[in-house]
């Protein structure tokens, strides 16, 4: 699901690219101005692969930043 919200993204000529993956995070570099869209579709993307699976609601957090040093949660 995040490669086709990804893909959409591409194909409309934003700039937005995964840099890696650990564990349950996921890290993104993107141009400016995308950090909310981004962090909205993230969410949705991370809720909706789990929905029917969990009995519980699962709490997702977005953080941004100019390097993964520097991030602010949103």
């Amino acid at each position: 699901m995040v490669w086709k919200e990804l893909r959409y993204l591409w194909k409309r000529g934003y700039w937005i690219e995964p840099l890696k993956q650990v564990h349950d995070a996921i890290y993104l570099e993107m141009e400016d101005g995308l950090q909310d869209y981004a962090n909205k579709m993230m969410r949705h993307c991370m809720i909706d692969s789990v929905a029917g699976i969990l009995c519980v609601p699962l709490e997702v957090e977005g953080e941004f930043g100019y390097n993964t040093a520097t991030t602010e949660v949103i």
